[in-house]
C-alpha cells in the first residue's frame, strides 16, 4: 500500500475563540480593564480592543504612519484578505491614541515592544494580562474582543453587513458569536 499522506486535504477546523457576550460580565471585564495595573502601554491596546474589533495582531501591529489622529481614523493593510481597511476611531478610542502619544509616537509602532521598542508588543502580552486579571483561556481570548463586539451589536439590531465591514471580513466569510 502506497503513502497516503497528502492525497486528502487536511479537515479544516474553524477556530472559536472565547469571547464574553454576557453584558453583565462584559462589564466586569471593562472594570478589570480599567483597573489594570500592568504596562501602561498593553494598558491602551486592552482599551482599544473592544473599540476597534480588529484582530489582535493587527492591533499589536498598529503604526503611527497608518493613524490620522486629526481625522479619527486608522487605514491599513489586512493581510488575511489582503485588501485596505479603514477603522474610524470613536473619540474614547483617539483619547487613548492621544495618550499613549508621547510615550510610543516618536517610534513605528503605537504598541511597541517591551524590551525592543523597534518591534510590536509581544502577540501574547494581551493574553497574559488577560490571565493575570484572573480571566481563564476557556472565558476570553485577545480575538474574543471581536466576537464580544459582533454578538452584543448584532444583538442590538445593527445591520450584519456593517458588523462584517467593521471586522474586515469579506465576502462570504462570516464570523458571528453565540450568545
Amino acid at each position: 500500500m502506497g503513502d497516503l499522506r497528502g492525497a486528502l486535504p487536511p479537515v479544516r477546523k474553524d477556530k472559536h475563540f472565547a469571547a464574553i457576550t454576557e453584558p453583565q460580565k462584559v462589564g466586569e471585564l471593562m472594570r478589570d480593564i480599567d483597573g489594570y495595573s500592568g504596562s501602561y502601554i498593553v494598558k491602551s491596546a486592552f482599551k482599544l480592543s473592544p473599540l476597534l474589533c480588529v484582530r489582535p495582531g493587527e492591533l499589536r501591529k498598529m503604526e503611527w504612519k497608518d493613524v490620522n489622529i486629526d481625522a479619527a481614523e486608522w487605514v491599513y493593510h489586512v493581510s488575511k484578505t489582503d485588501t485596505m481597511h479603514i477603522v474610524p476611531l470613536a473619540r474614547q478610542a483617539v483619547g487613548v491614541l492621544r495618550e499613549i502619544q508621547p510615550l510610543t509616537g516618536r517610534g513605528k509602532y503605537v504598541f511597541n515592544g517591551e524590551r525592543d521598542h523597534d518591534r510590536p508588543m509581544s502577540d501574547n502580552a494581551i493574553r497574559s494580562a488577560l490571565r493575570r486579571m484572573g480571566w481563564a483561556n476557556d472565558e476570553m481570548t485577545p480575538h474574543g474582543f471581536r466576537a464580544m463586539a459582533s454578538t452584543i451589536l448584532d444583538n442590538m439590531g445593527y445591520k450584519q453587513e456593517w458588523l462584517e465591514r467593521q471586522l474586515a471580513h469579506t465576502e462570504g466569510l462570516k464570523f458571528r458569536g453565540k450568545l
